[in-house]
């Protein structure tokens, strides 16, 4: 129920107020800080370390370390998100910026799916210190139907200041049916070389449907993200798209399913776009998993050229000693690739 385009997550000193009651959820925040916010995407190279962060003098238990698991065709989609823990699954060098994990961190999941390092923290800045400031508020009905939702933000360090504004709405017209749309927009000012301003608001916006039963499901998107949008705790690969798009999903038996999704996704930036559309069917009991799919893509590149590729992929993993070892294998090969 939080937004996604207005997200804001900090580690700081400072003052918090909460409101809460069966309706109505408001909080503000405000803090007087010199420290820096960093953000690192680091994809998994197979190795426990050492990761070398973007920063180093990194204030102590500041840091967030998360694993995250991106859709391979679709990088907005997070298929799995895993905080960790210091000291239990990592440790970091706060002054020369590096972390080990204690196990290895593959750059793919068991689904040819992306694995990123999200490194959140806080570093020193120069001594002077700035306001961070903002809050939320948050109502619904009674009956849980209908909500809506307001956020603002004023974040600031001694490089530079950014005001970010969003609003958000939830309808669940029946059970297991939501719709969620969500608009935001952010202003900067580069404090160190204010000629770079462009001067203008940069937005985001996103309208989803989705409806999960016993036997299906189904999520119908579109969304935009302008470059220069945000406060620096978007994902990356985001910045300057828009994407249009379905997933769909049937549950033919308790342990057959089978999968389809069709996208385009056009880059705002250049005249660059991408088409694909793709089908997985999943056979899942216990201890035993396989599943085998097909993707077809057509990229338009900026250049004119047009480059289609289609390409299976076939896994399986299985659970021994009563659940204790995992065996996966899995595989991919191109049937048809051809550039115009």
């Amino acid at each position: 129920n939080e937004p996604e385009l207005a997200r804001y997550q900090r580690s700081f000193n400072g003052v918090k107020a909460e409101y809460r009651n069966d309706q109505l959820h408001a909080q503000i925040f405000g803090s007087d800080t010199p420290y820096r916010y960093r953000r690192d995407e680091i994809q998994g190279n197979g190795l426990s370390g050492p990761y070398t962060l973007g920063s180093r003098t990194i204030i102590a238990n500041s840091e967030r370390i998360t694993i995250e698991t991106r859709d391979r065709l679709r990088s907005e989609r997070i298929v799995d998100s895993r905080v960790l823990l210091r000291h239990i699954d990592y440790d970091i060098d706060y002054q020369a910026g590096t972390i080990i994990f204690k196990e290895p961190i593959l750059s793919r999941g068991s689904g040819f799916d992306p694995q990123f390092i999200i490194a959140e923290y806080e570093v020193d800045g120069i001594g002077q210190r700035v306001a961070n400031a903002g809050g939320r508020v948050k109502w619904q009905t009674k009956d849980g139907k209908f909500q809506v939702g307001a956020t603002y933000v004023h974040d600031e360090t001694d490089q530079s200041k950014t005001d970010l504004a969003g609003a958000d709405i939830v309808y669940r017209p029946a059970p297991g049916t939501e719709i969620r749309a969500e608009i935001a927009g952010t202003e900067g000012e580069n404090k160190v070389n204010p000629a770079a301003d462009d001067g203008g608001v940069s937005t985001a916006w996103l309208v989803e449907a989705q409806h999960q039963s016993e036997k299906f499901d189904i999520l119908a998107y579109a969304r935009q993200q302008n470059a220069g949008f945000g406060v620096g705790q978007q994902n990356g690969s985001e910045s300057g798209t828009r994407k249009i798009g379905v997933d769909a999903r049937a549950r033919l038996t308790p342990k057959l399913s089978v999968s389809l999704q069709a996208y385009q996704e056009d880059y705002l930036e250049s005249d660059a776009r991408r088409q694909a559309i793709g089908a997985d069917v999943e056979y899942k009991d216990r201890n035993t998993t396989v599943r085998a799919g097909i993707n077809h893509v057509n990229d338009e590149l900026a250049n004119g050229e047009v480059n289609k590729s289609t390409i299976a992929h076939l896994g399986a993993s299985q659970k021994v000693l009563n659940g204790k070892l995992e065996l996966t294998g899995q595989t991919e090969f191109a049937i048809d690739s051809q550039n115009e």
